[in-house]
């Protein structure tokens, strides 16, 4: 592609299916410019450990990925409310994320769908992945059950188990039908319960409740889901103050409210 040098041009973003993306993120390394990178995949899956052996290390520092719902307001909101422990301990945690296919086109429905498609962990999954990760620690996997269509996964479902006793369920698919609600998260704690629903492709605005067994209860939104806004200003801040991308571990999601 046709793109200003590097020094003139502070950030590319990579909005492509599964199996182009980590392809073209690649060169755009090699070329010295710094690549966000949505559909990832899990760091930890084959097609990013592919591209990370591929680049200098120092690449790995102008590489973020688009896990935009760790920047949500509500999503951000939900960690703090934890970490306060005005819900108690937490325990229990379901998480979810539905992709509605009926007002897709048809290129995207061949890319999402068709012969050579990736699995809905892919598209969808891994963001339930790292808030899993992100809110409660890094889990081990107790069990996980997929639907397939032929060769694809078009559904899947897993249970995790995290540090300091929280289960997680993840739940993630295609669906034929209208577009309704695209997913959000129910939380248990000891002493109050927090959910977040998101809203549709169509109404993106999205809610939290949190409600506690003192008989309290907080209500945010509904409001559109700001996480990509966030994401991009954060990336390009880091580039213009420190000249890299922070990893994900460096980045405080729970401030800047």
């Amino acid at each position: 592609a046709r793109l200003p040098a590097p020094e003139h041009c502070p950030l590319v973003v990579v909005c492509l299916p599964p199996s182009a993306g980590s392809g073209v993120a690649f060169e755009l390394l090699k070329r010295g410019y710094f690549v966000l990178l949505e559909k990832p995949g899990a760091e930890n899956s084959s097609t990013f450990a592919a591209l990370a052996s591929q680049v200098d290390p120092e690449a790995l520092n102008r590489l973020a990925l688009g896990y935009q719902l760790l920047h949500d307001k509500r999503f951000r909101l939900a960690r703090r409310i934890i970490r306060t422990g005005c819900i108690g301990q937490a325990k229990r945690a379901y998480l979810r994320m539905y992709i509605p296919t009926s007002g897709w086109s048809l290129e995207r429905r061949e890319w999402a769908l068709g012969a050579n498609a990736p699995s809905v962990w892919l598209e969808a999954g891994v963001h339930l992945i790292a808030l899993a990760t992100w809110m409660f620690g890094r889990p081990q996997v107790i069990s996980s059950a997929n639907v397939r269509d032929g060769d694809h996964c078009v559904a899947g479902t897993a249970l995790l188990s995290h540090p300091g006793g929280v289960i997680t369920t993840l739940d993630t698919s295609y669906l034929a039908g209208v577009e309704s609600l695209r997913g959000g998260l129910d939380l248990q704690g000891t002493k109050g319960t927090v959910t977040i629903e998101r809203g549709s492709y169509r109404n993106k605005a999205s809610r939290l409740l949190v409600e506690t067994s003192t008989g309290a209860s907080f209500v945010s939104g509904p409001e559109d889901e700001d996480g990509t806004a966030t994401l991009l200003k954060r990336v390009n801040s880091s580039i213009r103050t420190q000249g890299r991308i922070l990893a994900q571990a460096e980045i405080d999601y729970s401030g800047a409210l």
